[in-house]
């Protein structure tokens, strides 16, 4: 499932900020974000999605922030990504 959301190119851009990772997802509507929770759940237990708001009025555009439980989950996840 993580190789989809890489494929689809659902992640546009990542930033790393300690333990947390800031994330700007494109063409997201509701059932990508559930399919990218879903596969943030899968990979990283702990990590969870404390900041999600819209860019634009179109709502395609999302940027949430992902805090991970330590760094290095939060590197392996911007280097995979």
């Amino acid at each position: 499932m993580g190789q989809e959301v890489y494929r689809q190119g659902l992640i546009a851009h990542t930033t790393l900020q300690g333990n947390s990772v800031v994330a700007e997802l494109d063409r997201c509507d509701d059932f990508a974000m559930a399919i990218f929770e879903m596969n943030l759940q899968m990979a990283y237990p702990d990590a969870r999605i404390v900041v999600a708001e819209s860019k634009y009025k179109q709502l395609t555009t999302k940027i949430v922030k992902i805090h991970f439980s330590n760094p290095e989950d939060a590197l392996h996840f911007v280097l995979s990504h």
